[in-house]
């Protein structure tokens, strides 16, 4: 997991801390939103490092393919 990741999960639960220890609504409100941010971003960085992955494993394929013929 990579430190970005890492950041992005906890500043997530952080914000989901912050709306359940929030008195006003509109507080609650933001960490919620903020919290729901946080955690889009990290599924972002998952599914780009799992593309970045295959296509260097693919990479790394075609390399040994040519490297055959």
């Amino acid at each position: 997991m990579s430190a970005t990741l890492t950041f992005y999960l906890k500043q997530a639960t952080q914000n989901e801390q912050d709306a359940a220890n929030a008195a006003l609504d509109n507080v609650r409100d933001r960490a919620l939103r903020s919290a729901h941010t946080w955690r889009l971003l990290a599924e972002r960085l998952i599914r780009a490092e799992a593309i970045r992955s295959s296509r260097d494993e693919q990479s790394e394929e075609e390399e040994e393919d040519g490297a055959l013929v």
